[in-house]
């Protein structure tokens, strides 16, 4: 079953937001969140609920949906700042050729923009996107988001880059899976890509910003070691965030 609902409609949006999620996940704080952004334009939320979709179908199908030249994507756990919607918008009126954009992370997940594209603060011009084939559903759970920004990086027609006036919090920890196999495979799509985002590193687990635990979990990977272990570093790393916070 796929229900495609928008909690907030606008005639003519300047920009429209897509949310892929299941029908039994509670998207409350994030839909709550994205309904009272401070921007004076219009704007759409398109909320993409379905449980034979994968993520990457889900936002392809929000992607053809939407009304706005321009389309951001977060995910159902996040809490957009009030002011998300308008620093996207500004972003793209700013540069004529940009296609594709990805801001700073907070929270359980840390980034500050190494060109893995996170699909939790991604914004992307509609027609660039379509154009390259959207999100490779192969990809699904793991590196999707990625893969998509290397493309729109390889294939589109513009610019793609990091704007750190456009933040995203996170939840407490990330949903992804480890997949070997989907690595493997965007090693070989994209070898000097690859090769050059990652530098001595071989994993995603870069989207940490903290060097110690990166390399922990980059070499955990690297030798197969399962999700768990992806998982307890990323609780790791939270505490150590929490303890530095009380300091």
């Amino acid at each position: 079953m796929t229900e495609l609902s928008r909690p907030v409609a606008a005639d003519s949006p300047v920009v429209s937001v897509v949310i892929p999620t299941l029908p039994q996940t509670d998207q409350t704080t994030t839909v709550e969140s994205l309904t009272k952004q401070t921007i004076a334009d219009p704007y759409e939320l398109i909320v993409v609920s379905s449980d034979t979709l994968n993520r990457s179908e889900a936002r392809n199908k929000g992607l053809d949906a939407a009304q706005a030249n321009v389309v951001a994507f977060t995910d159902d756990d996040t809490v957009p700042p009030c002011d998300w919607v308008e620093s996207v918008s500004q972003a793209f009126a700013s540069t004529s050729e940009l296609i594709c954009v990805e801001g700073p992370v907070s929270g359980g997940i840390s980034y500050r923009g190494t060109r893995f594209y996170l699909s939790c603060n991604l914004a992307v011009d509609r027609d660039a996107a379509r154009a390259v084939g959207g999100f490779d559903s192969t990809f699904a759970g793991w590196r999707e988001d990625t893969e998509f920004g290397w493309r729109m990086e390889r294939d589109g027609n513009g610019d793609c880059r990091y704007d750190p006036t456009i933040e995203m919090v996170h939840p407490l920890f990330g949903r992804s899976s480890f997949d070997p196999d989907c690595e493997r495979r965007l090693r070989a799509r994209y070898p000097e890509r690859y090769r050059a985002v990652h530098s001595t590193f071989t994993n995603i687990c870069h989207r940490l910003d903290r060097p110690p635990l990166s390399t922990i979990e980059s070499v955990a990977t690297t030798l197969g070691v399962t999700d768990a272990i992806h998982q307890q570093l990323q609780r790791l790393r939270w505490g150590m965030s929490q303890l530095r916070d009380r300091s």
